[in-house]
This record gives C-alpha cells, structure tokens and sequence, in this order.
C-alpha cells in the first residue's frame, strides 16, 4: 500500500536517516553523508512516500522568512528530493507536498508564500509546469514573472551568496556538491521536443555538474493548475508533526 507522510524533521528516526541517504545515494553521485545529514537537519519537514514499509520517495522542505523591498515574505525552500523509479508516476509525493503548500498558504495570509526550488535536473525543473501557472524561470516570459524576478533573486542570494549568479540565474557549488548519477543524468531524445526540457538544458548547461537553476512560483489556490487542484483533492496524507 502507498502511503504518503509529512513529518517534521526532529520526528525522524536514524533508521528514517538511513533510508533516506541510501535512496539519494542511488541517484546522485559524489553525496556526502556529513553534508546530508547536515542539510536535513536544518529542515522544518520531510514528506515521504512509502510502499508498504519501504521508503521509496522523500522531500526535505524549509520554511524561510525574508523582507523583499519592504515586505515581509515566505519562501517554501525544497532540498534534497527523489523518488525511486519504479514509482514515478505516482502522485503521492508531489500531492504531499501540496498539502503541506496549502496548509502554509492559509497561514499568516499577510505575508505571500512561494516555493524557492532549486532544480540540477530537468524532471524536477517540469514540476512547476505541471502544477502551478505563473512561475520563474519560464520559456515564455509573462508580466508575472517581472514581479518574481526581484523576489526570486533576493531568496536565492541570502540563501547562496556568491554561488548565486543573479545574471543566469544558476547556483554554480564548483563541483563541492552531489549531482546526478550517470545512468540518471541522461535526456532521451523526445524529451528535447518539450520546450520546458529544452529550456531548462539552455538556461542551466552546467546542470551535469550539479549546478541548480533557481525556480520560484507563488504558491495559493489561483496559482494551481488544473493538476494541480486534482492531486490537491486526490492525495490522502499523514500528518506526524507531534
């Protein structure tokens, strides 16, 4: 049986931990355990997938708090996330991690929230379009995304610092990070007819070497696309924040 969780992180066993790093170590190259450990341990959540009692699918997520020209801001920043494959076309991760939007959304409505998503491969680049509207950066650009521009590189630098290239919109970690295993890090050739796929390998070059683009997208009900909206009504989750 699938099941989908939203923990928050100090809830996780070490067991929980293991699981964890052994799926991101099937999937990315050149992961170190002391930076992984060290990444999660400053999220606010962990959304999980399970099969039976198998994990196979996490997303680390942080709630980070900013001023943008005099405004308060909420910016839901995504880490380390992947799915084994067999179970890519299951929703129950994504619609996770729709709930838990939402749920923050009707929060503190005072102050707009957005997904800060840094992206070192194509799949993950596609989920914007798949779920939300309006998002940056895009292949068409819209009068929106002039406005989430200027948010978008304020997240990204106080996040980065200097890694963060304002200009390309990339984060370049000059191979000190984990980039996509070999096997993972392959693009068919039908995926270059899809202009989100063709547009995220022009706008981030160096994304074998793990380079990030920087993505955002406002997050409230308007914003979700028709998908979006379906796995939001969909997706059952279990709640572990206690």
């Amino acid at each position: 049986m699938i099941s989908t969780t939203i923990t928050a992180r100090e809830r996780l066993t070490e067991q929980d931990i293991c699981e964890m790093l052994s799926l991101h170590c099937r999937y990315f190259a050149a992961v170190q355990e002391e930076g992984f450990r060290r990444d999660l341990a400053e999220k606010d959540w962990v959304i999980t997938l399970r099969d039976g009692n198998t994990l196979v699918g996490f997303s680390t997520q942080k709630l980070l708090f900013l001023t943008v020209q005099g405004r308060p801001c909420r910016f839901l920043f995504s880490g380390d996330t992947v799915v084994d494959q067999p179970y890519w076309n299951q929703q129950g991760l994504s619609g996770g991690w729709v709930h838990l939007a939402m749920k923050l959304a009707s929060e503190q409505t005072c102050h707009p929230l957005y997904w800060f998503l840094i992206c070192k491969g194509f799949r993950t680049y596609r989920f914007l379009s798949t779920f939300f509207r309006e998002y940056s950066p895009k292949p068409t650009p819209s009068t929106e995304e002039n406005h989430l521009r200027p948010l978008l590189d304020a997240v990204a630098s106080t996040r980065y610092g200097a890694l963060y290239d304002a200009a390309s919109g990339v984060i370049r970690f000059a191979g000190k990070g984990d980039r996509l295993a070999d096997n993972w890090a392959k693009v068919a050739p039908h995926r270059l007819t899809d202009p989100h796929v063709a547009f995220f390998l022009s706008a981030n070059p160096g994304w074998r070497n793990g380079d990030e683009l920087a993505c955002l997208a406002p997050i409230h009900r308007e914003n979700l696309n028709p998908l979006g909206l379906r796995v939001l009504r969909t997706t059952t989750v279990t709640w572990d924040n206690t």
